[in-house]
């Protein structure tokens, strides 16, 4: 059986809850999930009038000093790692390991026990849901001319397609095509994960579509022309939201402006299977959160 719990602080600065005595974690709570249910009464039955997901709190005890180390010298090491938010904690199990973002609520200071150990509570606020990024890429691979068929490099991506080609149609030439399987767990909290999508320069105009079935559910774009050697980052993360256009330099402009508003913008992914299809596009690299509201 598999069980770790950690934290990473924004410098990536890493504490172990479970393998050093010196920051010991017990009793870990606030795992689950909670929903706010709005019911109202017809008869004898209670008919659901929409739900919410309540917001999350995960608690520790912490023990400092638990090997005979210092305790006041290791909860004051804690607390400059905590000087430095927000913060990820990692869980892993059996069941896989997961990331959930998070912020300070309480961390409490007494004194000595019995046995020269401080022991305090340590709560933090979530702020996402339990999470995984799942990359993909695409660039262009030149077809057989005129054998009516797209022949596609599966090495190392995590496309899904049966045969390594597919036919020639309206999504060919500059286009990157991919099936995915959504595996995120809601429970009727969300309807669609969060991506962050690169586009590599030179090109002109891109665009991408989320299909289902042959059906487009959504779709986004920029009306602008990327030059060599630039990207366009955008991403539909919540509290990460943004469309930058990068120059090899590293200079920062926001896009907004030219973002195509005929479209639905900033899409994300749905549950299950669905096809993201990118037009006008040379390089492309993407990734989504798969998300879990409990593991």
């Amino acid at each position: 059986m598999i069980r770790q719990i950690r934290l990473y602080n924004s410098k990536n600065d890493m504490i172990d809850f479970l393998n050093n005595l010196d920051f010991f974690g017990i009793s870990p709570e606030g795992l689950g999930v909670s929903f706010d249910n709005d019911l109202y009464g017809s008869n004898a039955n209670f008919l659901s009038g929409g739900k919410a997901l309540n917001g999350n709190q995960f608690g520790l005890q912490v023990l400092f000093g638990a090997d005979g180390g210092d305790p006041y010298l290791r909860y004051n090491e804690f607390i400059k790692f905590l000087n430095k938010p927000p913060y990820r904690l990692y869980y892993e199990t059996t069941a896989g390991a997961f990331y959930r973002d998070c912020i300070l609520s309480e961390i409490t200071k007494s004194e000595l026990n019995e046995y020269f150990v401080l022991q305090e509570s340590f709560v933090l606020d979530f702020t996402t849901p339990f999470y995984r990024w799942v990359p993909n890429e695409y660039e262009p691979t030149p077809d057989t001319a005129g054998d009516g068929k797209i022949y596609l490099d599966n090495g190392e991506s995590e496309h899904y397609y049966v045969y390594p080609y597919v036919y020639e149609s309206d999504y060919n030439g500059k286009n990157g095509v991919f099936t995915l399987k959504n595996e995120s767990v809601y429970i009727g909290a969300s309807v669609g994960s969060p991506i962050e999508i690169t586009i590599y320069g030179p090109c002109t105009n891109p665009y991408w579509e989320v299909l289902l079935g042959s059906t487009v559910d959504q779709s986004d774009g920029f009306n602008l022309t990327i030059a060599e050697g630039y990207r366009l980052v955008v991403s539909s993360v919540a509290n990460e939201q943004r469309a930058r256009l990068i120059s090899p330099d590293g200079t920062v402009s926001n896009v907004y402006q030219q973002q195509d508003l005929a479209r639905s913008n900033f899409v994300t992914i749905p549950e299950g299977q669905s096809r993201l299809i990118f037009h006008n596009v040379d390089k492309v690299e993407f990734r989504y959160r798969e998300e879990w509201v409990t593991v």
